[in-house]
């Protein structure tokens, strides 16, 4: 086992938590601050929310339903950045735990010594402890994913990167108490990634090309080569009952998207396949947190990002991966938009949140987008209603007519339909923002993709079920 070294901080020089008098100028919609990395919505509606650090000066801000800000706060350090992954609640404590990493260039200013971090806040935004750890890994923190217990133990895998394709992969695994302090800790190398928990047995299971079995101490039992391509690299694990795994990954290696999308599964114990369905988009990943999460009523959101565009989409699925609606967020003035993360809501909604920029990579500003749970914009800043492409196909199954809805566009769209073969087996040209109902009653039963286009561009696309 390598050997760490932990620096604790409590309130020390290094780490103050103030109102800082840089908080003049520092807003949700200005260019002085980064983007958020991580978001957690409380259970009365008010978010807690962790900014992208400026000048080693990390925001913390509360929000409510609304995306008023109601509260800030900060960490800082003269020496090195604290950059927060994930916020999670840890209901016995009343508290949060603010857990992601930093850096410290070395000398040569070409590499970097990577640190684990958790911060422990209570719920008006002071700072409690700060926990510095320093492993000794090759590469640096790519993804962080996360399994809260029963007992409010987080079991965490995080992704270390290093360049080179042949270049071994390092894995961490960690367990912290509920007050964030490291219980035990495995370093794994590798080629196979292994992002998600979930709980298996009388232990857990992280899933990838290789799955790893952990006992109910998180300490590792053994590794299996499964080798399944389809769950290469899972964003996100979650079960639903205890012969069901619904998995959320970039679609890349699903035929039927070709190039892009994010696809979610339901999976057996075994790893078989139960049912699939997708968004599609242009090339592009899935979201850097969480490409699906399930809201109070069960229903399923996924998202996805395109490459090129950055350009992004968000489906809702209910819990038998019927797809309800679609919306395609469309650039259509001077900026890009990152989409960084995304929460089911409280009230069956979803928020999204991430950075716009111009085109030349500058002026930062963090944007949020807050959707209700009949995908209608309730809440956004930096974005207008006019920037949005929505796309709805229902009911979803059914015997046909299908009723296509689209808002916000100009000029008219043509619709094709197209079997799992790839068959054209319907053409409805010539139409216009609203709803069109389309007659399909005379397909025959099974699943049928539909695109819509505007000239040669592709602006939208679904699966939908003729029962």
């Amino acid at each position: 086992m390598k050997l760490y070294i932990i620096f604790f901080l409590a309130f020390a020089s290094m780490f103050i938590n103030p109102l800082m008098s840089q908080s003049n100028g520092w807003e949700l919609a200005d260019g002085t601050g980064g983007y958020f990395t991580s978001l957690y919505e409380s259970e009365n509606g008010d978010f807690i929310a962790v900014m992208y650090p400026k000048d080693n000066l990390t925001k913390i801000v509360k929000l409510d339903k609304d995306g008023n800000q109601i509260n800030e706060t900060y960490l800082f350090t003269d020496s090195i950045p604290l950059i927060i992954d994930k916020i999670v609640y840890i209901k016995s404590t009343d508290s949060y735990l603010l857990i992601g990493n930093s850096f410290l260039k070395n000398e040569n200013a070409e590499t970097f010594k990577r640190y684990f971090v958790v911060v422990n806040i209570d719920t008006n935004l002071n700072v409690e402890n700060i926990d510095v750890t320093k492993f000794d890994l090759s590469g640096s923190i790519e993804s962080m994913n996360h399994f809260l217990t029963e007992d409010d133990k987080i079991l965490l895998s995080i992704y270390i990167y290093a360049e080179g394709l042949l270049q071994d992969k390092e894995h961490l695994f960690i367990k912290l108490n509920k007050y964030g302090k490291i219980e035990n800790f495995y370093i794994d190398k590798g080629h196979h990634e292994c992002y998600s928990i979930i709980k298996s047995g009388d232990g857990f299971q992280c899933l990838g090309m290789q799955i790893r079995n952990f006992d109910q101490d998180f300490n590792l039992k053994n590794v299996e080569n499964k080798l399944n391509s389809f769950i290469k690299s899972p964003s996100r694990a979650i079960r639903i009952n205890e012969n069901k795994i619904l998995i959320g990954l970039l679609g890349t290696y699903l035929p039927n998207l070709f190039d892009g999308g994010a696809v979610v599964y339901y999976l057996q114990n075994d790893l078989s396949i139960i049912n699939k369905n997708w968004i599609k988009t242009e090339l592009g990943p899935t979201t850097v947190n969480k490409v699906c999460d399930i809201s109070p009523d069960s229903s399923i959101f996924i998202s996805t990002i395109e490459l090129y565009d950055e350009n992004f989409t968000v489906g809702k699925f209910d819990l038998d991966l019927n797809l309800i609606w679609q919306i395609k967020f469309e650039n259509k003035e001077e900026f890009r938009y990152r989409l960084w993360g995304m929460e089911a809501t409280n009230d069956n909604g979803i928020i999204l949140y991430g950075m716009r920029r111009n085109w030349k990579g500058t002026n930062d500003k963090a944007y949020i987008i807050i959707f209700d749970s009949k995908g209608q914009l309730v809440y956004t800043n930096n974005i207008s209603k006019s920037e949005f492409t929505t796309i709805k196909t229902f009911p979803n199954p059914s015997s046909g007519p299908l009723t296509l809805d689209i808002k916000g566009i100009t000029g008219k769209a043509d619709v094709r339909i197209y079997d799992m073969l790839g068959r054209n087996v319907y053409v409805q040209d010539g139409i216009t923002e609203g709803k069109t109902i389309m007659d399909l009653s005379g397909l025959t039963a099974g699943t049928y993709i539909n695109k819509i286009y505007q000239g040669s561009k592709e602006i939208g696309s679904g699966q939908w079920v003729k029962i």
